[in-house]
């Protein structure tokens, strides 16, 4: 990717100029990156550091768990659990430091191939810098991977640093870190001093050098927040930044910040004061966490049951306005049939009749209180007595606003229903105007 911004042209122009890595970091990485491991059988046992080879006297396997110490080189060692004489393993090994302006985080990949009788061989590849600046823009300078690896971090070793774009890849989380950091003053103002705290050297640089929440988290030393604030949900630390900041001006270490967070979220659900130092502040969270939590589960089922209370009130309300509707608007109705010899029409006229209707043609006539609605009458179309399609006939213009058989699908009859519906409609005008004259 060619550099096209300022920063970008200038981390090529001074990457090229970065000294390579000390022997001292190199060693520090190959003595402090990888277990020991040895193989055993039930006649020997092989140090894969030195390769020496001395007799099982036991003539038994170790557990996995018990380590055996090498006669040669004295290296504690891990029994594995594998016949195999070879092993390789690869870490990644960072390197902070800075380059004029910028915090550079150098990130290598760190192979250890160990042989069975030979000593371990070690080799370090440098695969990615961060480039930060003082405002917190990360710009990755990295090599190129491959693209069709299932891999994403399948580094092509022989290919060039170039301006990477945006990508997990590059925020690696390093296996050790060369213990001398050399940061910018600007990150040993915003609270930086020399520990990491598990968050990748990437994140927590970019954070505290873009982010006033993340800096003013470190400075306070509330470094779980820090940690939930990055990694989890930030938008959880700002709506309950003011509370924070309570815990901050009291002297009040939040140790695990997904409890304290759902103990706060549970105390605002509860109407209790989040603003309080009381509440906020819990000398035992753990306790007064299980205690919230128990006494709002109780709460849930109270209010549960009042809610329940009250739907079942207004449902009564509503079927009572319902049938009243029905009894003073549809009734009037009532009676009202014609036919076409092969296909009869008729009002319903009782709510039975709704729910049959309903179950017989799969649809919601019923489920929906349609009799109890004011401004439209309801219809059954039938062949020897048995339902084929529902009308709604509007009371307003007494047009049809729908006609639906089974599961809401037209039956064969469809046209012939609506036809017979129009040549009929003048008898549920007439009875509309007699109602309105009464």
């Amino acid at each position: 990717m060619k550099a096209k911004t300022a920063n970008e042209k200038r981390v090529v122009e001074l990457g090229v100029k970065l000294p390579p890595i000390t022997n001292k970091q190199i060693q520090y990485a190959y003595n402090n990156l990888f277990k020991s491991y040895c193989y055993q059988s039930k006649k020997e046992f092989i140090c894969f550091d030195c390769g020496h080879k001395w007799e099982n006297e036991k003539s038994t396997l170790l557990a996995l768990t018990d380590n055996c110490v090498c006669p040669n080189c004295g290296n504690k060692l891990n029994t594995q659990d594998s016949k195999a004489r070879e092993l390789r393993v690869k870490n990644y090994y960072s390197v902070i430091t800075t380059c004029q302006e910028f915090q550079v985080v150098r990130n290598f990949t760190v192979m250890k191939i160990c042989k069975a009788y030979q000593p371990a061989e070690y080799s370090i590849k440098e695969v990615a810098q961060n480039w930060i600046t003082p405002n917190g823009e990360v710009i990755n300078y990295a090599l190129q991977v491959a693209g069709l690896s299932r891999y994403y971090d399948q580094w092509i070793e022989d290919s060039k640093f170039e301006i990477r774009g945006e990508h997990r890849r590059y925020n690696i989380n390093p296996v050790g870190i060369y213990p001398t950091k050399k940061v910018t003053e600007i990150i040993k103002r915003n609270g930086f001093k020399n520990k990491l705290y598990d968050i990748t050297p990437v994140y927590l640089f970019s954070y505290i050098l873009s982010d006033s929440i993340a800096e003013t988290l470190l400075k306070a030393n509330q470094i779980s927040m820090l940690e939930y604030y990055i990694y989890d949900s930030s938008w959880k630390i700002k709506n309950y930044w003011k509370s924070i900041c309570i815990c901050i001006r009291n002297g009040y270490i939040i140790k695990d910040a997904s409890m304290w967070i759902d103990y706060v979220d549970t105390l605002s659900e509860a109407k209790k004061d989040i603003l309080n130092a009381k509440f906020v502040c819990p000398i035992n969270l753990k306790m007064e966490h299980n205690l919230i939590i128990t006494k709002r589960k109780k709460q849930r089922k109270i209010e549960e049951r009042e809610l329940n209370a009250k739907m079942e009130k207004e449902r009564i309300l509503k079927h009572e306005e319902n049938l009243r509707v029905f009894n003073e608007i549809k009734s009037k109705f009532f009676g009202i049939e014609f036919s076409d010899n092969l296909i009869s029409v008729k009002v319903l006229e009782s709510l039975k009749e709704y729910e049959e209707e309903g179950e017989k043609l799969y649809h919601c006539v019923f489920k929906r209180a349609y009799y109890g609605k004011p401004e439209t009458l309801i219809l059954s179309a039938r062949i020897n007595g048995e339902p084929i399609e529902t009308i709604e006939l509007s009371l307003t213009d007494f047009k049809v606003l729908q006609c639906r058989g089974y599961d809401n699908e037209d039956s064969e009859y469809h046209d012939k229903i609506m036809e017979l519906v129009s040549n009929n409609v003048q008898k549920i005008r007439k009875r509309a105007v007699e109602r309105i004259a009464a």
